[in-house]
């Protein structure tokens, strides 16, 4: 039969506290990471939306330079259009 002292009950039980108090620290470092790495992508989607907002924008500008010209040039009657 085996018998444990005090000392040793408080060892197991801090023993016990601390791999409570390890895996309670380990969800919390995994919880910040994954919103930071959230945040991270979030902000890699709005750059690239913004980007790409950026380029159909520009596009639409050199489609709003060039069309007044094609149409004239096709023809001159399409110019009531513009």
């Amino acid at each position: 039969m085996e018998y444990y002292t005090l000392q040793d009950a408080n060892l197991t039980l801090r023993l016990h506290w601390d791999w409570r108090h390890i895996t309670s620290l380990y969800r919390t470092w995994s919880r910040i990471v994954q919103q930071h790495i959230q945040q991270q992508q979030q902000q890699r989607f709005n750059v690239g939306r913004m980007l790409l907002e950026g380029k159909v924008e520009a596009e639409f500008v050199a489609l709003r330079t060039w069309l007044p010209t094609f149409i004239m040039m096709c023809h001159p009657s399409l110019n009531l259009l513009l």
